[in-house]
């Protein structure tokens, strides 16, 4: 086993009451109502898992300490603790979900670097068994070393990404040198077994979840894009997009720790299915198909770790199987948001 298992997400700060979510490790569901941190959840992984910045909401003043629990392959545990706004990163051998005073017994920097492994996207990608992987940057031989945030874009996908015209495979729409680099991730993780394998684990994905196709999946290599037919991602509505870059990631973590090929091991999907309705679907139907399928495969068949942030209620009969938080921006409802409710987070009368 070489993935990672996330634990819990926890802000803490003095005279601050503990903001907190769990994770399950199969299925993780954050939904409800708009303005509540959902896709701060999202965002805030990303940060401690080597994002350069966290653009703190109102609600996160006064937390001094973001703490990640992580399990590690080898089923011990870490935490990963980071203020706003550092560039280091602290490591502690245990699992911490409060305030912590005492030394940390690793410092790394935030930033990956070839130059040195005193850096968190060099531990990680020792503890899955990655570190020293090269990637090519051209067609000429250029190489360089690969970092955890090469894999991370292919596994943590925020709601903007999630709808891009810009394919899964890319980061952003970079230049051919970073785009090189990329595409050479993704065979990093497919290790030499070509894309139709792969192909056919999305097409797999899309069936499980019941969307309608009536012609074959393929990844085009070259292009670095997902055409349905003869039409490329790229080409099709924002709805279909999402669908589309979720079932990505998802066949692409399934594979991968289906053929014991290193992966992160956890997919993190903000707004997969807010935007998607199949053709002729009327809005009561939707409970009983695509976003019912959907949640099913994740819960019962996908091999790794998933974490869904979505907008709208997941069917009933998953509730009590997953690990489930609804935000509600209700001072009286269930969970107000991801943080407690203040004074200041009060909504108006």
């Amino acid at each position: 086993m070489t993935e990672l298992r996330l634990l819990h997400l926890t802000f803490a700060g003095m005279g601050r009451e503990t903001a907190r979510v769990v994770f399950d490790p199969r299925l993780t569901i954050v939904y409800g109502a708009s303005d509540t941190g959902k896709s701060f959840v999202t965002e805030s992984i990303d940060y401690m898992l080597g994002a350069r910045k966290l653009s703190l909401i109102p609600e996160a003043e006064g937390y001094s300490q973001i703490l990640l629990g992580i399990a590690l392959p080898d089923a011990s545990v870490i935490t990963l603790m980071r203020a706003p706004h550092s560039g280091r990163v602290s490591v502690f051998e245990d699992d911490v979900r409060d305030l912590v005073y005492r030394s940390p017994d690793l410092v790394l920097s935030a930033q990956h670097s070839p130059r040195t492994t005193k850096n968190l996207s060099r531990y990680l990608m020792e503890r899955i068994g990655l570190d020293g992987s090269l990637l090519a940057t051209n067609d000429s031989g250029g190489t360089k070393l690969a970092g955890f945030r090469d894999l991370l874009h292919l596994c943590l996908i925020s709601e903007t990404r999630m709808v891009s015209k810009v394919s899964p495979v890319l980061r952003t729409s970079s230049g051919t040198s970073g785009q090189t680099a990329h595409k050479s991730a993704l065979k990093l993780l497919l290790t030499g077994e070509g894309e139709q394998s792969f192909d056919r684990a999305m097409e797999r994905t899309l069936d499980a979840w019941r969307v309608r196709r009536e012609e074959e999946v393929a990844y085009d290599q070259y292009a670095a894009e997902l055409y349905v037919g003869e039409r490329s991602r790229s080409g099709h509505g924002k709805g279909m997009r999402a669908v589309l870059h979720a079932a990505f990631t998802t066949a692409l973590a399934d594979y991968c720790l289906q053929q014991r090929r290193s992966h992160p091991g956890f997919i993190v999907l903000d707004s997969p299915l807010v935007t998607f309705r199949e053709p002729g679907e009327h809005e009561a139907d939707l409970r009983q198909s695509v976003p019912r399928h959907f949640y099913r495969h994740l819960l019962n068949a996908f091999r790794g770790q998933a974490i869904v942030v979505e907008n709208t209620d997941p069917p009933s009969d998953i509730l009590d199987q997953a690990q489930v938080y609804m935000f509600s921006r209700e001072a009286h409802g269930q969970r107000f948001g991801f943080f407690p409710l203040t004074s200041s987070s009060s909504p108006a009368q």
